[in-house]
């Protein structure tokens, strides 16, 4: 470490992640009072490429666990909660996806982040990412929303694969709609705001803080770096910014900067507005169990079905409106949603018990930078489960009756 301004970059933070740091194997790197925690595209290389780094204080690394993971787009730390204070740990994703169409881009890259982040918030509340996606999103949704009436999300939105899929958004104290100054959107932006969907995790660009405003980050043309979190820990982060351009620390981007509360459960931001009308959360779905497929099946409501399909049988292109949209999608929702909660169960999220392995809290984390991405088989497993056994032939003719009959505006 040379450069006195890269030292108080990095002092300034108890954690911080870099990405493409073009390291390798035969790299050491140190800095007292730090740690560093190198994953390195190729252990030997002429030409070095891509590469991540995450270093903490001297100080928390008892409280700091890497966690081992296949892919060369992510790198995961556990963050335990015996220093944060939190009822749990926290799970934190530095991510560098290479741009499209390069020598290094890949197909799975989402795929990989999207599996780990599923495995993970599984077993905790706190999970989070930062880093370079490559992706812009615009100001699209990150999120099902609740008026979407979209047929295709139906599976989506029946609450069965998450646990709070359909009604996250009012359960956050932050807005459920993010400002992004960079109003562009390429196919990696598509692939974000997929994997944001199904895994139910949210952008903090453009919702907090100083970053209120969904700051560029890249050449100050583009935002493609960004920090993604849980609704748990989206809810305690107190602010997020984007720092000032520096050639000493990157050739185009803008250090991320996030700063999470512990010892507290609500955002004391300006910019987060606290929502008077949420409701307490109620029961809560259990987990899709592919093992129980055949007597989710049996649990579908035929006669409910038939009464559906008789009424899109009556519906004409004069008669359709939102309000048949909505109660059809509604109530095709419920079966699904009734017959997961006979065949698997439902339980108050408040009284939820984890594994006693995965039982911790949380503290104060000052991130700086951006982040980078994970992998595992775990995702759209689920999805391809429930989909491949739930596949009656009356829903799909509900679905195929229903967009015939629907005059989109």
């Amino acid at each position: 470490m040379k450069y006195p301004e890269f030292i108080d970059l990095i002092t300034k933070y108890d954690i911080i992640c870099f990405q493409e740091t073009k390291t390798d194997n035969c790299d050491h790197l140190s800095l007292p009072g730090y740690t560093f925690k190198m994953k390195n595209r190729f252990s030997l290389s002429n030409r070095r490429s891509g590469g991540l780094i995450i270093c903490y204080k001297d100080e928390i690394s008892k409280y700091v666990r890497l966690i081992e993971n296949e892919s060369n787009f992510v790198m995961w730390i556990n963050v335990s909660s015996q220093y944060t204070k939190l009822d749990d740990d926290v799970i934190l994703g530095s991510v560098y996806i290479p741009p499209e169409n390069t020598r290094y881009s890949s197909s799975d890259s989402f795929r990989e982040i999207e599996n780990d982040i599923l495995e993970y918030s599984s077993r905790y509340k706190y999970v989070c990412l930062a880093g370079d996606f490559n992706s812009r999103t615009s100001i699209d949704l990150d999120h099902v929303s609740s008026e979407d009436n979209d047929f295709d999300d139906i599976l989506i939105e029946s609450s069965i694969f998450e646990e709070n899929s359909l009604h996250i958004p009012d359960n956050l104290t932050c807005p459920t709609t993010r400002e992004n100054m960079d109003k562009t959107k390429n196919n990696y932006g598509n692939l974000l705001l997929d994997l944001c969907r199904y895994t139910g995790v949210y952008i903090v660009n453009g919702r907090i803080g100083d970053n209120i405003t969904g700051k560029l980050t890249s050449k100050n043309a583009a935002t493609v770096d960004y920090f993604l979190a849980t609704p748990d820990l989206l809810n305690i982060i107190s602010n997020s910014d984007v720092l000032h351009f520096s050639n000493l620390f990157s050739d185009a981007h803008c250090p991320l900067d996030i700063s999470i509360n512990i010892n507290t459960t609500t955002c004391t931001c300006n910019a987060c507005n606290p929502r008077t009308d949420i409701q307490p959360k109620k029961e809560q779905i259990k987990k899709w169990n592919l093992a129980k497929a055949d007597e989710f099946n049996e649990y579908l409501d035929l006669a409910k079905i038939e009464t559906i399909d008789n009424a899109l049988d009556l519906l004409t292109d004069d008669h359709v409106n939102l309000n048949n949209i909505n109660d059809t999608v509604k109530n095709i929702g419920d079966i699904f949603v009734n017959a997961a909660k006979h065949t698997f169960g439902t339980y108050n999220p408040k009284k939820l018990i984890k594994e006693p392995t995965m039982r911790k809290k949380r503290n104060r984390i000052n991130h700086g930078l951006t982040t980078s991405a994970g992998k595992k088989e775990k995702t759209r497993g689920a999805l391809k489960g429930y989909t491949d056994y739930v596949n009656p032939k009356k829903i799909k003719e509900l679905k195929i009756k229903a967009k015939k009959n629907i005059k989109r505006p």
